[in-house]
């Protein structure tokens, strides 16, 4: 878990400010994964296997370097680190 202490003479209000502020942060990296799973989908569909089979053959070289692939690779790589980017904010506790 991660913990975020403030130290202020005007505690509350900072407080309120930071969880607002990561409320915020926190939609706009759903509003990102939201995209990238469509994104993600459409690929899938596309070239009938799941994601991260996909990305295990493309690390392995498996899929060459067209440019759909690489796309799909970029976009598997955004979806991992916006799913990292919010299990961290989701487990933050401003105290």
């Amino acid at each position: 878990m991660t913990r975020i202490h403030i130290e202020s003479d005007q505690r509350e209000a900072v407080i309120a400010l930071i969880e607002n502020s990561l409320a915020v942060q926190q939609k706009t990296l759903y509003a990102g994964l939201k995209r990238t799973k469509a994104r993600l989908k459409d690929f899938e569909k596309e070239f009938g296997q799941s994601s991260a089979k996909f990305y295990r053959a493309y690390q392995s070289g498996a899929m060459g370097d067209d440019e759909k692939i690489m796309e799909w690779a970029g976009e598997w790589e955004t979806y991992r680190e916006l799913t990292q980017a919010l299990a961290l904010l989701k487990e933050a506790e401003v105290c």
